[in-house]
């Protein structure tokens, strides 16, 4: 499901991709507030408002209509976009924690596709414990699958919570990562995400 690498590895330094029109395909990078948006993709980022997605003070909104979704940016964090599977990827300027957003249209099978995709990782991933495999869970409210799971990347334990589930026609991937030490500490940032987060299709 929705998946373009072997486990959620931390993503090079790139350029921005299906945001600004003079900008190569094939390259991505961290986000400008100021870009023209693209006609394959459009990506905008407007100040926080109160009405603005619910977005906890402080925070922006990173839109791409194109890609069918809006996702929050907390203050010191930044935003990448990447063409595979409309993936945007919102991490730590100083820190290990990690947001990706993936969607497609139209939407995967589930629970199917999140069985397959549990199935693959834990026969590739090092280190790799299953923590929850939940078919009957949600997210914002709607029905959701939610697989969590521990694994060793790059020399470091880390946590993962990956969520699938549908909108209109669209599906989409919600995938925090942070190491396994800091995660009680980041749910609270988990609900935030979840709050700031606005499937368009």
């Amino acid at each position: 499901w929705l998946t373009d690498a072997v486990g959620p590895r931390r993503e090079p330094p790139a350029s921005t991709t299906g945001a600004a029109a003079t900008r190569p395909p094939a390259t991505t990078s961290q986000a400008s507030p100021t870009r023209a948006p693209s006609t394959q993709a459009p990506s905008t980022r407007a100040p926080t408002t109160a009405a603005a997605g619910q977005l906890p003070a402080g925070w922006t909104s990173f839109n791409r209509s194109g890609a069918a979704y809006a996702v929050g940016v907390p203050p010191g964090w930044r935003e990448r976009t990447r063409d595979r599977f409309n993936a945007t990827v919102v991490e730590e300027e100083r820190g290990d924690r990690r947001l990706t957003v993936r969607s497609t249209n139209p939407a995967d099978p589930l629970p199917a596709a999140s069985r397959s995709y549990r199935d693959g990782y834990a026969s590739n991933l090092p280190g790799y414990r299953r923590l929850r495999f939940d078919e009957h869970g949600s997210y914002q409210g709607r029905p959701a699958v939610v697989f969590e799971y521990e694994f060793v990347d790059g020399g470091r334990r880390v946590h993962v919570r990956h969520v699938n589930f549908k909108g209109r026609t669209w599906g989409y991937n919600v995938e925090l990562v942070t190491p396994t030490g800091q995660w009680a500490g980041s749910q609270e940032l988990a609900r935030q995400f979840e709050q700031a987060f606005r499937p368009l299709g």
